[in-house]
């Protein structure tokens, strides 16, 4: 997978405060989701559907999925604040789609934001 972050410290400002009490964010982490290669088949013999998945904390952003394919291109950046980067993990995972087919009626496929795999 390749991914290349950026992690800016921001000046901290004692005189200002935050609405919760909560300490200042000392950084801004930019994550740039680019690529993968080499992803297992599913069963052995299927490409697999994939995404990635990026947390830092409670805050979780989500490439869209890419279908049928072991090389996904996603090109997609992520923006975070850090409050203390010394104690702080960045969680990226790329869990593999599971695509379940169920018969569509001919209205329904239209309104779908994105064309379903073909199984």
């Amino acid at each position: 997978m390749h991914l290349s972050l950026s992690l800016q410290a921001l000046l901290v400002n004692s005189s200002i405060s935050t609405k919760d009490n909560e300490e200042p964010s000392a950084a801004v982490m930019v994550v740039y989701v680019d690529q993968a290669q080499d992803l297992p088949l599913k069963h052995g013999t299927r490409e697999p559907n994939a995404l990635v998945q990026v947390s830092l904390l409670d805050k979780t952003f989500e490439t869209r999925a890419i279908y049928n394919t072991v090389a996904p291109v996603w090109e997609d950046a992520f923006t975070f604040f850090v409050q203390n980067p010394q104690q702080q993990d960045l969680d990226i995972q790329v869990p593999v789609l599971l695509t379940k087919c169920l018969p569509l009626t001919p209205g329904l496929a239209p309104s779908l934001p994105h064309p379903l795999p073909s199984c």
